[in-house]
Formats: C-alpha cells, sequence, structure tokens
C-alpha cells in the first residue's frame, strides 16, 4: 500500500488524445508522467507536459476543458535563442515575441526564451499548437517530464521516450 501512494505521488500514466507529437508518441499511446519534477532536471528535447494558458486551450482545444494538458519537446531553456520567422508566428504571440528578440549579423531573427519560462514544439509541425504559436511557457505551466511509453494493453514491453 505505502509503494503504491509512493507511486502515485511521483508519477502518472496518461493516455495521449493528441497527435502534436507524432511519431514519438500517437493519439491513444500510454506514457508515464514525472510529475512536478524540478526545474534543474529539463533538459531540451525531453518531452514535457503542461498546461497552456486559458486562451492557448480555447482557441485549439475544447473551451470547457480547463484541465486539458499537452505533451510538447522542450527545445528552449532560459536564456536560449530560438530562431523565429514572424512570418508565422500567430498575431496573438507576435507583442510577446517583440520584446525579446535578437537580430544577428546576417539578419536573422532570434527569439531570447525569458528567465523563468521554456520553449516547447511538437513534433508534428502540421497538427501542433506551441511555442511558435503562443510564445513561451512560464515554469509554473509545467506539470511533469515524460518518462518512457507504456505498453498498450495489448503489448508487454516499453519505450524509453527520448
Amino acid at each position: 500500500m505505502a509503494f503504491y501512494v509512493i507511486l502515485r505521488t511521483f508519477f502518472v500514466d496518461i493516455t495521449v488524445i493528441q497527435n502534436s507529437i507524432h511519431p514519438t508518441v500517437k493519439e491513444g499511446e500510454r506514457v508515464l508522467i514525472l510529475k512536478h519534477s524540478p526545474i534543474r532536471w529539463l533538459r531540451r528535447n525531453q518531452v514535457i507536459i503542461l498546461q497552456p494558458e486559458s486562451w492557448m486551450s480555447r482557441k485549439h482545444h475544447n473551451p470547457s476543458r480547463k484541465d486539458f494538458l499537452q505533451l510538447k519537446r522542450l527545445v528552449g531553456l532560459p536564456g536560449d535563442r530560438i530562431l523565429i520567422d514572424f512570418n508565422k508566428v500567430e498575431k496573438e504571440a507576435k507583442e510577446i515575441f517583440s520584446q525579446n528578440i535578437e537580430i544577428d549579423s546576417k539578419g536573422k531573427t532570434f527569439f531570447v526564451v525569458p528567465p523563468g519560462h521554456v520553449f516547447v514544439k511538437g513534433d508534428n509541425p502540421a497538427e501542433s499548437y506551441d511555442s511558435f504559436s503562443y510564445g513561451p511557457i512560464p515554469f509554473s505551466r509545467l506539470h511533469g517530464i515524460a518518462i518512457i511509453k507504456l505498453p498498450s494493453r495489448h503489448t508487454s514491453h516499453s519505450q524509453p521516450m527520448n
């Protein structure tokens, strides 16, 4: 019983209901999440789970789902420079991006991830609504790190996430 309580305190398994991180994780697959992991454990290219701001969820998902969580790939930590094409940035995010930009000697525009935030991206650009659409995500919106793909109800082996 104590093992179960500890397990449920630190881990949760989820079933994916989106394809934004496809082909890494497909809709219907299960993932084990390390809940509320320390910020210092975050690494680029990890798959993380986050809760977008309410306006982000309303625009691209069911507005009645206030608890909607997303799996995304972490591509930028505080201070990282992310190449930005302003022609592809949604209007809600343009003001956010314009506050922290750098232009290099070749004229390329970079967004600098601000302190206390991460920059996320889906593996499936056609179906991903991510930081390129809504800007950086505050640490307070992060809910955990994806650890491993769990076997489906029909298979018997797990797969690492990265």
